[in-house]
Order: C-alpha cells, then sequence, then structure tokens
C-alpha cells in the first residue's frame, strides 16, 4: 500500500477592481513525500523514498465588462522539483511551466439577432516532458506548446418560432484541428486531446 503525504501552503488574494470584475491572485507550493520510486540499479522495483515540489502562482480575471459581455481569463506558473534521493536532474518542466485559458460571451441586445449568445475560447499549454513514472528520462520525450481555439453559439428557438423555453447550441471545439496532449503521466502514458469536434444540442427550461 502507498502511503502519499501531501502538503499544500497557499496565500490567496481576490479584488475587485470595479463593479462586477473580480481579479483572483494567489501563490502556491505543494509537496509530496513517501512517493514510490525505482531502486537505485533496478527496473522493476520500487521503494517509496520520493519527494517533490511544485510552485508558482495562479492569476486571475472574471465578470462582465459590459451588461452583455462577460469574460473569463486564467493564467498559472508553476516549477517542478524532484527532491528523491539519487536523482541526477532535479528540476524539469514535469507539467506545463505556463498555461493560459480565456473565453468571453457576449449577448446580443438588439435587432434580428437579439438574445444570442457568441462565445469563443482560447486554451494555451507549454511545452512539458514525458516521464517514466515521474521521473526524468531525457529531453527527447515531449509534448510541445499548444494552442486550441473554440466558438459557440446558443440561440433562442422561438426566434424561428420554437418554444420560448428551449435553446439550440452550437459548438466547435478545437477549431483549428490543433494536434496536442492533454495530459500525460507514469510510464509513457499520453492523453491526446480531442480533434475538431462539432456539437449540437437542445436545452429546455421546465
Amino acid at each position: 500500500m502507498m502511503n502519499w503525504t501531501n502538503g499544500l501552503s497557499k496565500v490567496y488574494v481576490r479584488v475587485s477592481p470595479v463593479a462586477t470584475v473580480w481579479l483572483s491572485a494567489s501563490v502556491f507550493q505543494i509537496r509530496q513525500e513517501n512517493m514510490p520510486t525505482l531502486q537505485e540499479g533496478s527496473t522493476l522495483y520500487y521503494e517509496e523514498e520520493g519527494k517533490n515540489k511544485s510552485e508558482g502562482v495562479e492569476l486571475s480575471l472574471t465578470g462582465n465588462l459590459a451588461d452583455n459581455w462577460s469574460v473569463f481569463a486564467a493564467y498559472a506558473y508553476i516549477e517542478y522539483e524532484d527532491q528523491s534521493p539519487n536523482v541526477v536532474v532535479r528540476k524539469f518542466d514535469r507539467y506545463p511551466p505556463h498555461a493560459l485559458t480565456a473565453s468571453t460571451s457576449y449577448r446580443i441586445a438588439s435587432g434580428p439577432f437579439d438574445d444570442i449568445v457568441l462565445g469563443f475560447g482560447y486554451r494555451y499549454r507549454h511545452k512539458s516532458l514525458h516521464t517514466m513514472r515521474g521521473s526524468y528520462i531525457g529531453g527527447d520525450f515531449y509534448s510541445g506548446d499548444s494552442h486550441v481555439f473554440d466558438c459557440s453559439a446558443d440561440i433562442p428557438l422561438r426566434k424561428f418560432g420554437g418554444p420560448k423555453n428551449v435553446t439550440l447550441s452550437l459548438a466547435c471545439k478545437n477549431i483549428f484541428n490543433e494536434r496536442y496532449i492533454e495530459s500525460n503521466r507514469h510510464y509513457y502514458q499520453c492523453f491526446p486531446g480531442d480533434p475538431r469536434t462539432l456539437e449540437i444540442a437542445l436545452q429546455a427550461n421546465f
């Protein structure tokens, strides 16, 4: 049985520079102990002597820039250090050191397209290294930078003579069909992100 001991320290600040917008900032440090690591000279046996530390900052902005315009943006920076005994490379980008997510939506207020909500999103992940059960295996195994764009539209069906409480939702995820790795962990396990995906849904209120 693996007994992982985790510790999280975080300093968090949240302010509202204007009435409808919130800005959040935090500094964090995560320590993990008793992590499984390969025994020295072995490729099959593990011992619970692994330690690591992750620390960084998080920033986010959320709220309404106008009556019908909302935004969300979040940025994170992280540094990782393997503090296990006998490791040669201690600091490496096990996780994307820079990550950014941003989205916005706008509700058309007047005219023939009133009440239609248009959305746009952007996701960025910096290059990060793949690992072998969390351990450094060299700079040749990595996920490159990725830039993913999404868009959406919510259309009330009443505009086409349909029921008032039903909305047609259209979305295109990964507009430019970017090839990217969503996450990776442990023994060369990499999870590819979704290719270009079209979504159609009906939402109803009762």
